[in-house]
């Protein structure tokens, strides 16, 4: 009887030591496992009958170059399955290989089976690896190509991974300060399609994400640097920012609670313009507001604005005390339609009263004409005045008058900064006379013009006294829009 013959396929590797140098001159063991009877059937691998296998060990040497190679039967031809060799090169390392149908020959690294091949000083593995069980690394790890754990993977030492690492389980780190350290630039948490950024981590510590941020813990604490949030982010906490700046770049700032609130700093909160050069709007921690710049209120709710030269409400431009002087001045600002004084007092005159007089820009040539009238119980009584050096348009109570008693006035100028016209001034108000009683209740109502010989804006407005000084006087300027 013809002996059987059994088909072999070459299997070889080139073997470095933990230095990147080749293992030269090693002795490399194969060993058929697991320790039991193997058998090739009939019609496999050229032979004609099952044939038994011995798990025999074969024994090669690497050459100059770390470089062997040995003849073995596949493992595919073999009875019973998941079988494999164990080959061990030197005292350094060990590992397992699968031998697969095919012609070969077969490089070892690429056939790997079972726990990754054990280093005990550190090796080199070209080509892909993948890992169906559980990885585990004492010492530093690098990997040039790709790296699949399917299983699992513990790190203990460190690793470099330089072309890739696909995880089928968790990543979890044991230390508990634990760190991963990105590139020189960046660290990005990419989206499945490997196509944007929807986390990334400068390495100067910038975060920005790509689509919504929602914190259900809380707060958000950013100490330093500031935040940054392009989509939208909702935080359940709070937020703290004690160093730096909070950006919305796009989306809204929104509040879901009923009662929101925004609180100030210790003294005030300020709404600042684009440029953060200028308090918009600025509202003191006791609750006073200051405006920039006008306020426009509609006349109704939703409604047109109606034309304005500043916004739509009254704005107080000064006020003043006058005490034992016989005049002030008010610097008339431009900007409005109209100006409005409202003066209230006593004078020290020793009479009942003593007229209320005006002049504009300090102008006491000859150009006023005014005319007054006294309405009271017994009848109206006029009085007026032409071409003269102030205009006359009031009363304030004298020390003849009731000991309480004071005059009061409203002056309206309209139109006070046209170059073109002429201006009129309106006063309506009141005063006591010598005691309350039947007579000496007065109503007042003037008109009073001022005509240079070429008109001008007004600039300032002089209030004087016909005789005697002003004393517990309160005077209001306000611009009208």
């Amino acid at each position: 009887m013809p002996l059987e013959t059994v088909s072999t396929v070459t299997v070889q590797d080139r073997e470095y030591g933990p230095d990147g140098n080749p293992l030269i001159n090693q002795e490399v063991t194969i060993r058929l496992a697991p320790a039991v009877i193997f058998t090739v059937a009939a019609g496999q691998a050229g032979n004609t009958d099952q044939v038994a296998l011995q798990p025999i060990e074969l024994r090669v040497k690497t050459d100059t170059t770390g470089f062997w190679s040995a003849k073995v039967v596949r493992n595919s031809d073999i009875t019973p399955a998941n079988t494999y060799y164990s080959v061990k090169v030197g005292l350094l390392k060990h590992y397992d290989v699968a031998v697969p149908a095919g012609a070969g020959p077969f490089i070892a690294s690429n056939i790997l089976t079972g726990p990754l091949p054990n280093f005990p000083g550190g090796s080199s593995v070209a080509g892909p690896i993948t890992i169906t069980g559980n990885l585990t690394v004492t010492g530093a790890e690098t990997v040039s190509g790709a790296l699949a754990a399917n299983g699992g993977l513990t790190v203990l030492g460190g690793g470099n991974i330089s072309g890739g690492l696909t995880l089928g389980g968790l990543l979890t780190m044991t230390d508990a300060v634990s760190r991963l350290v990105p590139g020189a630039t960046s660290f990005s948490i990419r989206d499945n399609a490997n196509a944007n950024d929807n986390l990334i981590v400068t390495n100067a510590g910038n975060v920005t994400i790509r689509g919504n941020l929602t914190v259900t813990g809380g707060p958000l604490t950013v100490s330093a640097g500031g935040a940054s949030i392009t989509g939208g982010a909702t935080i359940a906490g709070g937020l703290t920012v004690s160093t730096g700046d909070e950006t919305i770049s796009a989306g809204r700032l929104v509040f879901g609670a009923a009662g929101s609130k925004i609180v100030p700093g210790a003294t005030q909160l300020s709404l600042r313009n684009n440029a953060d050069s200028a308090d918009n709007v600025l509202i003191s921690d006791a609750g006073l507001v200051t405006h920039r710049n006008a306020i426009l209120v509609p006349p109704t709710a939703g409604g047109t604005l109606a034309p304005t030269s500043y916004g739509s409400t009254w704005v107080k431009l000064d006020e003043q005390s006058p005490s034992g002087v016989s005049t002030f001045t008010f610097t008339i600002p431009g900007g409005y339609r109209s100006i409005r004084v409202r003066i209230t007092g006593r004078t020290t005159q020793a009479a009942a009263a003593a007229d209320l007089q005006f002049r504009f820009n300090a102008d006491s040539g000859t150009n006023y004409d005014w005319t007054r009238q006294r309405m009271e119980s017994g009848g109206v009584l006029s009085d007026g005045g032409n071409a003269t050096a102030q205009g006359t348009l009031g009363f304030l109570v004298g020390t003849s008058g009731p000991a309480n008693a004071v005059g009061y006035l409203e002056l309206t100028i309209h139109n006070y900064l046209s170059t073109s016209a002429d201006k009129v001034v309106q006063a309506d108000g009141g005063y006591v006379a010598t005691s309350y009683g039947a007579g000496n209740v007065i109503r007042l109502a003037s008109v009073g013009f001022w005509h240079p010989s070429s008109p001008a804006a007004v600039t300032s407005l002089t209030l004087l006294l016909s005789a005697g000084n002003f004393t517990g006087a309160l005077a209001e300027l306000w611009g009208e829009p």
